[in-house]
């Protein structure tokens, strides 16, 4: 399940990447139901930063960080 989450979160990256943030947002919640982890947290930030929602992606960092402790 680890492999197969971290692969998702390659795709979102990619997707990110390209400016597709409905696709990545696709590729994150396929890995939510894997696992939980800081890069899930950390790409949905980047993908609120993308579209503009300054907040949400700060509270996703913030919860990107907070799984490491």
């Amino acid at each position: 399940q680890e492999a197969a989450a971290a692969a998702y979160h390659a795709l979102a990256g990619l997707f990110l990447r390209m400016g597709d943030t409905d696709s990545a947002s696709q590729a994150l919640s396929c890995s939510q139901q894997l696992e939980d982890s800081p890069r899930y947290f950390a790409l949905k930030g980047l993908i609120a930063q993308n579209r503009g929602e300054t907040l949400g992606a700060v509270a996703n960092m913030v919860s990107s960080l907070q799984c490491y402790e």
